[in-house]
């Protein structure tokens, strides 16, 4: 006994001669680390202030051995005596987790490399593996298809074998999809990133993304909202991509007081337009189409309003398109048949607008002046007449106003006396009209609305001055209303001063009278 015990000092003591080092020796190489669980891959949740504790298993080799921690440069960032690591304790990243066996004094310590320093004075060995984790902080992001939409809709009849293609903004090394009915319904949950449309029912759908860590919890009939998908944490997207499978349906379309029969205004902007409904419960696309009473496209409107301002005079109609896929209506073409890519449904009725554009045209008055003046003391000269320039065939009406446009008088008489209304200037406005004017004396002309249908005023006014002029009483300078004048060769004059203006007047000089 003794001698093989001198023997092995001797053995000892020539691998150390011979500078053979500790990591020559066989003391580890070729075993295995994995987590207790199985697999060689984890993902815990960063910031999340809960434990995030991993147990792993080595072997076999029976030899004393400790856990190391590194970053993915092989730096040491931990030693633990533990099979066990809380990794709550670290930054979000990617670490690796190994196992080193060891004989003699342990080396090795945080900050040092596993693969190039020497982790114990005697022998040591990694193992040939290592454990990934991933330590992260779950981002849902934000989804869209492929071409960058949110929503595609599809026609029940289409049996195309396409899958929509999926994708996210979010970096997350764990990502799924979940699938929902419009409610929030979980119908499943899947890593793929796209769905076939081909095995969708008829209905709308939802996809989610779900970022997580930890063990996914069964979630189908679940909602989505308040369900909890893992173990551990987990994030949804921001957004969800919406699946529409149905049958375009056009139904009926109307004014929102149910009416389908309008008149409108062309040239009052502010009443020319009209809100529309639809009743359609397709959750398809859906327009409206302005054409003329040929069914032919005038617009298509991008919401559901009209806005008739400038279309000349005659009736057009409103229809109401369903439709999936892209438009194919276009203006100037006849609102039929099949009128987008995929598949279209016209609404079963129309809206008929009757459109009146009225043009009151230029006001007149024995000329092109657009300012005159009247005597008041003259009884013959305080009628004027008055025209407009509309060649319509609507009611014709004039307006007398103040400088302020209130109006002072109504007249469906072209001809109008200016006697008796107030105010030094006078305006005139002519109007045409179709219905019943609800304008009265004492209302601002522009704040009020003129008539119960269409009208239009002129542009312009024109301005009437009234004067009274007064003759008043003729005396001389001296205030005498006679005098006697004797005329010589000599240059005479007078002065005449008169009660109306005050003016003098200068008699002329005669050099002889006959």
């Amino acid at each position: 006994m003794k001698h093989y015990l001198y023997l092995w000092v001797l053995l000892c003591l020539s691998f150390t001669s011979t500078g053979l080092t500790a990591q020559s020796l066989n003391c580890g190489e070729g075993t295995q680390i994995a987590l207790t669980s199985g697999g060689t891959e984890a993902f815990t949740c960063a910031g999340d202030q809960n434990p995030d504790r991993l147990n792993f298993r080595t072997g076999p080799f029976y030899m004393p051995y400790v856990i190391l921690v590194t970053d993915e440069q092989d730096i040491i960032l931990e030693v633990s005596n533990v099979p066990n690591i809380d990794f709550e304790q670290y930054d979000p990243g990617k670490y690796r987790v190994w196992a080193l066996y060891y004989k003699g004094r342990l080396l090795a310590k945080p900050g040092m490399n596993a693969q190039t320093d020497v982790l114990a004075n005697y022998c040591y060995g990694l193992t040939d593996d290592f454990v990934t984790v991933t330590h992260f902080i779950p981002d849902g992001g934000v989804l869209s298809f492929s071409n960058s939409s949110t929503t595609h809709y599809i026609c029940a009849n289409d049996t195309t074998t396409e899958k929509l293609a999926l994708q996210t903004d979010s970096k997350s090394p764990v990502y799924r999809y979940v699938l929902t009915d419009g409610k929030g319904i979980v119908l499943d949950v899947f890593a793929e990133p796209s769905v076939s449309l081909r095995n969708l029912p008829l209905g709308v759908f939802r996809i989610y993304g779900l970022s997580y860590a930890g063990a996914l919890n069964a979630s189908k009939g679940q909602n989505v909202g308040s369900f909890i998908f893992s173990s551990s944490c987990f994030e949804l997207s921001d957004n969800y991509l919406s699946v529409i499978k149905t049958d375009p349906d056009g139904a009926k379309v109307a004014l929102p007081d149910g009416n389908t029969h309008t008149f409108v205004c062309g040239n009052l902007p502010d009443v020319s337009s009209r809100e529309l409904i639809t009743n359609t419960t397709s959750p398809a696309l859906y327009t409206f189409l302005l054409t003329d009473d040929q069914n032919k496209i005038i617009q298509i409107l991008p919401t559901a309003k009209v806005d008739f301002t400038g279309l000349p005079t005659g009736e057009y109609r409103i229809w109401g398109l369903s439709y999936i896929g892209t438009l194919t209506a276009e203006v100037g073409k006849i609102a039929s048949g099949k009128l987008s890519t995929s598949c279209s449904d016209l609404s079963d009725n129309f809206i008929r607008a009757t459109v009146y554009l009225l043009d009151a045209g230029q006001i007149s008055s024995g000329g092109n002046d657009t300012t005159t003046t009247i005597c008041l003391n003259d009884p013959v000269t305080t009628f004027r007449a008055f025209v407009v320039s509309s060649n319509g065939q609507e009611k014709q009406h004039f307006i007398v106003t103040d400088l302020d446009n209130r109006i002072l008088a109504l007249s469906g008489d072209a001809m109008i006396n200016f006697r008796n209304l107030p105010g030094e200037y006078n305006r005139v406005w002519g109007a045409t009209h179709i219905g019943n004017i609800q304008a009265k004396v004492g209302d601002l002309l522009f704040a009020t609305t003129f008539a119960d249908s269409c009208y239009s005023i002129t542009k312009q006014a024109i301005t009437i001055r009234k004067r009274n002029p007064e003759g008043g009483r003729l005396t001389l300078s001296d205030g005498s209303t006679d005098q006697l004048l004797c005329f010589t060769a000599e240059y005479h004059k007078s002065r005449l001063s008169t009660t109306g203006t005050g003016r003098q007047l200068r008699i002329p000089p005669y050099r002889s009278l006959e």
